[in-house]
């Protein structure tokens, strides 16, 4: 489109003296509309399940800084990163007063979540990470 304007400035400017200038830059800009309206959009596919995505590796901006507790030792978070595909036994506080276990193999670590594979149903479980209170790592 930018080109189709220049070639009109230039004719209506005087520019240039060529009459097909103007005819010729309409049938570029008709062309690329037709191009344009003739893309199909992509097929919906079934979204694949994480043990697909598994091998990829996620798209992060290089110039966000990480969280302080992803790589610290510190933090609890950079400890548990250490033992990503480990079994672990996760005691989550819940309430005041209530004691819960979850066991399976730690898959992902992140800032407030960490996510369990359990091992009796292979189903993935998103934890709250404010709401554990130890970590048994199976070596």
């Amino acid at each position: 489109m930018d080109q189709f304007q220049d070639i009109l400035n230039q004719y209506l400017s005087g520019k240039t003296t060529s009459p097909n200038v103007y005819p010729q830059a309409m049938q570029n800009a008709a062309n690329q509309t037709n191009a344009q309206n003739s893309l199909q959009p992509y097929p919906q596919q079934p979204t694949p399940g994480y043990s697909a995505l598994s091998g990829l590796t996620p798209i992060e901006p290089s110039n966000q800084p990480q969280s302080e507790m992803l790589y610290n030792d510190e933090y609890l978070n950079a400890i548990l990163q250490k033992f990503v595909g480990h079994k672990v036994l996760v005691e989550f506080l819940i309430g005041t007063n209530t004691l819960t276990d979850r066991s399976g193999y730690l898959l992902e670590v992140g800032a407030n979540y960490l996510i369990l594979n359990e091992m009796e149903t292979d189903d993935l479980l998103i934890c709250d990470f404010y709401s554990v209170k130890f970590v048994r790592v199976y070596l």
